[in-house]
C-alpha cells in the first residue's frame, strides 16, 4: 500500500497541470490596428483592405487619437482626489458625531 501510494504521488507530480494556462495567440496585424486607434502611428494591414474601406479613418487617425482624451481623464481624476479626500474627513466626522 505504501509503495502504491509513493507511485501515484511520483506520477501525480509529473503530470503538467495545464487547466489553469494561459494562452497567447499574438496577432500583429489586430495590435497595428488597435495602436492606430489609439495613438495615431503605427500601419494597417492588409494596406489594400484599408485603403478601399478605412481610406478616410486611416487619414484623421492622427488627428482623432485617444492620447489627449486619456491625459485629460487622469488629470481630471488626480484633481478629484482632494475632493475625495475632503469628503471622507467630513464623513469620519459626521460618524463620530452620531456615534
Amino acid at each position: 500500500m505504501k509503495k502504491t501510494m509513493i507511485l501515484i504521488m511520483a506520477v501525480a507530480t509529473t503530470i503538467k497541470a495545464t487547466a489553469q494556462s494561459v494562452t497567447y495567440n499574438h496577432d500583429s496585424s489586430k495590435q497595428n490596428q488597435i495602436t492606430v486607434m489609439e495613438t495615431g502611428g503605427g500601419s494597417l494591414t492588409p494596406e489594400f483592405y484599408y485603403w478601399l474601406l478605412h481610406n478616410n479613418y486611416k487619414k484623421t487617425a492622427a488627428e482623432k487619437n485617444k492620447l489627449g482624451f486619456r491625459t485629460l481623464a487622469g488629470i481630471n481624476l488626480y484633481n478629484q482626489v482632494d475632493d475625495a479626500e475632503k469628503i471622507d474627513s467630513a464623513l469620519t466626522k459626521r460618524a463620530e458625531v452620531e456615534a
